[in-house]
């Protein structure tokens, strides 16, 4: 561990798995779950697709946790056994619960005459255990309707930008409320700037380099790591390197619950999960026949 004295340490920095995939990266972030309660992992999607190319996930079950979608660019075509349907992208965050159990497929947009490219996120947020069988439901969070803050320093003229897909900052509020307090932010940094945030020491959390490079203390992350972060402090603190950083900050608290995960379910217990598989294959999380 690296002591940052009245700062938040870093407890552990880890390089995700990459595997390719449609001509680009599956990265995923897979940290010892006890350490993101609640968060249950993020995956990092960059693909490159050839004209006509057809890709994506067709129909496939979940239950017991909540998909956050966020897309950077590029855009999914998406549809539910609850009759949802509909198509977003390029900023906009889609934001599903499974709850008791939904069938849906998620297909990347691609062009028939021309390569398209994808680059985004997927966040699995488990539910706790009194709202595993609530009813499903999803939300659109449009792009003009993601808070955004700015946070400028007039002595340097350096900037801070953080987009809030959960959680507030000030009088800025996510569209999205919890009923446990937790933060998902998108934030860039100017080059050889430092960003303080508070972030209560009860909180699990850690941070997904996109692009440059954090900085904290003498620990220096680069793109496509993800880093722990401790719980001696309130206070986060970041430096971003010579080209600024861009990264995703989760934080929330955890449930310190039974934790049970076997595909697409996340439950409390063993028994629970055969439950959900057996609900799948007797038709109970209805029907959806195309991909959209």
């Amino acid at each position: 561990m690296i002591n940052s004295g009245s700062k938040k340490s870093v407890t552990s920095v880890h390089r995700s798995k990459v595997s390719p995939k449609w001509g680009g990266n599956i990265i995923v972030t897979d940290p010892d779950y006890k350490f993101t309660d609640p968060f249950i992992f993020a995956v990092h999607h960059v693909h490159s697709f050839k004209p006509g190319e057809v890709a994506g996930f067709p129909a496939h079950p979940h239950r017991g946790f909540e998909t956050i979608t966020y897309v950077l660019e590029g855009g999914f075509n998406h549809g539910d056994s609850r009759g949802n349907k509909g198509s977003y992208g390029n900023g906009d965050i889609q934001w599903m619960t499974a709850g008791s159990g939904v069938l849906h497929s998620e297909m990347f947009v691609t062009d028939k005459d021309k390569p398209t490219t994808f680059d985004g996120f997927q966040i699995w947020l488990n539910l706790p255990a009194k709202l595993k069988m609530t009813e499903p439901a999803y939300q659109m969070i449009w792009k003009n309707e993601v808070p955004v803050v700015d946070i400028k320093d007039e002595a340097t003229n350096k900037n801070v930008n953080i987009k809030i897909i959960a959680g507030q900052i000030g009088d800025k509020k996510a569209k999205i409320e919890k009923s446990v307090p937790l933060s998902f932010l998108h934030v860039k940094i100017d080059p050889n700037h430092e960003w303080n945030f508070n972030i209560p020491k009860e909180h699990n959390n850690f941070l997904y380099i996109i692009k440059g490079e954090a900085i904290f203390d003498d620990t220096k992350v680069q793109k496509q790591n993800y880093v722990l972060m401790g719980h001696d402090s309130d206070t986060f603190s970041v430096k971003s390197g010579n080209e600024g950083v861009e990264f995703l900050l989760f934080s929330g608290q955890p449930y310190n619950e039974p934790f049970a995960h076997r595909g697409p379910f996340v439950m409390n217990t063993q028994q629970q999960l055969q439950e959900a598989w057996t609900d799948f294959y007797n038709g109970k999380f209805g029907e959806l026949e195309d991909d959209y």
